[in-house]
């Protein structure tokens, strides 16, 4: 019976990995997207209005966001890598029925979603109050803490998960656990309606994107505001399989290591002429 609920949190976070490979191709896009925005900022402040319309900051952040996405999923097709996510191993054996592709023992999630997520809340709040900023950028810092935050989420790395490390005993790690993963998916499902209410109003307003009217064309501005109902409802989905996996006592490392035999062992035994089982 254990065996058979173990599998509902591995196909949810199967469902869960593939969501997050698209977070992690949009933080990409959204990053060198920003450089760019920062780039013809510059050019455009310090270029003559005559020589200023291909400078357009919409149509430089545009072509330089879609040449990083292409770049990123180019390296991903020859390499296999995984977005934003470093580590070493080879891949598991073709008869584990484990669903994740998991590919080492040793695999690390990189740093940038963290470091990003830190830097995009901190600037983006400093530039709501500095009128020499284009608000195109402003929008995709927000973009940026938003989708980095939910990332996090995934790879564990909140506060209150590195503390329930801390505690010695097993029993009560996994209650305050399942606590604290209850709190934050109810928290957060709650600050989704608020989001959703948000953008629901923008629309209704009729607000248009404004930065966009030296390209010829404009959006709504609701659509830049969709980052928030958005990424709460994957943050309360990713608490609640924080939740459901105590509850389960599953654990998606746990399979990894068992599927997934020590490298540095492997590397010894060959280096020893030794016969691998």
């Amino acid at each position: 019976m254990s065996s058979n609920l173990s599998r509902i949190p591995r196909a949810l976070w199967r469902l869960d990995g593939r969501i997050a490979w698209v977070e992690s191709f949009l933080l990409c896009v959204l990053f060198f997207g920003l450089v760019a925005g920062g780039i013809a900022q510059i050019l455009v402040q310090n270029v003559p209005a005559a020589g200023r319309p291909w400078l357009a900051r919409g149509t430089l952040l545009t072509a330089a966001s879609l040449a990083a996405a292409g770049a990123v999923a180019l390296a991903r097709r020859k390499t296999g890598a995984r977005l934003l996510v470093r580590g070493r191993g080879t891949a598991p054996s073709p008869s584990s029925s484990h669903p994740l592709p998991l590919r080492s023992k040793g695999r690390a999630s990189g740093p940038l979603p963290f470091a990003l997520a830190g830097f995009g809340f901190f600037v983006w709040g400093w530039l709501q109050v500095s009128s020499d900023i284009d608000y195109l950028m402003q929008a995709a810092l927000f973009w940026i803490a938003l989708v980095a935050a939910g990332l996090a989420a995934r790879q564990r790395k909140h506060i209150t998960m590195e503390l329930l490390d801390k505690v010695p005993s097993p029993v009560v790690r996994r209650i305050a656990a399942g606590v604290a993963a209850l709190a934050a998916a109810g928290i957060a499902a709650t600050l989704l309606g608020i989001g959703v209410q948000y953008v629901l109003d923008s629309r209704e307003r009729g607000e248009i994107f404004r930065t966009l009217y030296a390209t010829g064309f404009s959006i709504p501005t609701w659509w830049v505001k969709l980052a928030l109902p958005l990424e709460l409802g994957l943050l309360s989905w990713r608490f609640f399989l924080v939740l459901l996996e105590t509850i389960l006592d599953y654990r998606p490392h746990r399979a990894e290591e068992a599927l997934v035999p020590e490298i540095e062992h492997l590397h010894e035994s060959t280096d020893n002429g030794e016969a691998l089982a």
